[in-house]
């Protein structure tokens, strides 16, 4: 499990987010929101949250209620995982420290997402009640499956609180959760991290087309000369020219048996492959990033063998 530091939490998820989504980038100023107001309250129960990036849109909830079966972050988290499992979903557990010099600090642990979603399916405290408090004081308790069938607007202004069935029990998990991040999370470069999710990016897209050219029958386009499949929507909104070029050298094609190009009558744009190249081949990794110069000078110094001393060096020092 990758640990990243004491970071600038929305800088971090924001360059996180321009790896993986390419729709629906609006919602992570709902996030940001979010973060923001939590990291600058007193509740210490609330400083730690699950945030994951998919291709449309961004999700972040507080861990405590993602842990809380029955609730609208509990089933949000499951449902990507068991509705959309093809979708590269990137997932971090978000602890906050607080705001420093205007900006929210803390710390991010990467997660794997569909083994995250089965875990929470199996440990999550199923939700009892809800308890309600508003503006002028006065509390109420309600049956949690009987809130979900009331008007939500009388309760525009109150504060609500969600409670599970065993508390103690839920609050242990939340703590053992905790510690398990700590002992298991390794610090991490962020830069780097990024580096390696947009190669991720571009590798998860040559997977995805090598499998949709394998599974094509007969070559589909006008001249029945290539296979077709569609560069993804969320790919296209990403990608740069460089991202296509490393895209194409890890798809298992000639040079001149592979291309990208518009279909007459269709929108998006299209990866063609010749129908005389092999298709049972895999996709290759993206080639090694070259390092950039300002990485070379910050680099250490190799460390230089010791020359053997002279004979004569050697008598001197006798």
């Amino acid at each position: 499990m990758k640990k990243f530091e004491s970071v600038d939490v929305l800088a971090a998820l924001q360059s996180i987010m321009e790896q993986n989504t390419g729709f629906y980038q609006d919602d992570l100023k709902i996030d940001r929101d979010t973060l923001t107001e939590a990291a600058e309250g007193r509740d210490p129960n609330g400083k730690t949250f699950l945030w994951l990036s998919r291709p449309s849109g961004t999700q972040c909830n507080p861990e405590r209620l993602v842990l809380m079966g029955g609730t609208a972050s509990h089933n949000t988290w499951r449902h990507f995982a068991e509705q959309t499992p093809s979708d590269r979903i990137l997932a971090y557990a978000v602890e906050l420290s607080g705001v420093e010099g205007g900006k929210v600090r803390g710390d991010l642990y990467e997660l794997d997402y569909p083994q995250y979603a089965a875990y929470i399916q199996k440990a999550a405290d199923p939700v009892e009640s809800v308890r309600v408090t508003y503006p002028d004081g006065q509390t109420e308790k309600i049956p949690y499956q009987e809130f979900r069938r009331m008007d939500m607007r009388p309760f525009k202004d109150a504060e609500i609180l969600y409670e599970s069935k065993h508390p103690e029990q839920l609050q242990a998990l939340l703590s053992q959760n905790h510690a398990d991040r700590v002992r298991q999370g390794r610090p991490a470069d962020l830069q780097a991290h990024v580096q390696d999710l947009r190669d991720g990016l571009v590798y998860h897209e040559a997977v995805r087309l090598t499998a949709a050219i394998a599974e094509r029958r007969q070559p589909d386009s006008l001249d029945k000369a290539f296979f077709a499949a569609e560069i993804s929507p969320h790919f296209t909104q990403l990608a740069t020219s460089r991202d296509y070029d490393r895209l194409l050298a890890c798809l298992p094609y000639r040079g001149r048996g592979k291309q990208l190009s518009h279909r007459p009558n269709h929108s998006g744009l299209y990866l063609f492959v010749h129908k005389d190249e092999a298709r049972d081949r895999p996709a290759k990794h993206p080639p090694a990033r070259k390092q950039s110069i300002k990485a070379k000078l910050e680099a250490p110094a190799p460390k230089q063998e010791a020359k053997a001393a002279r004979p004569k060096d050697r008598e001197a020092a006798l």
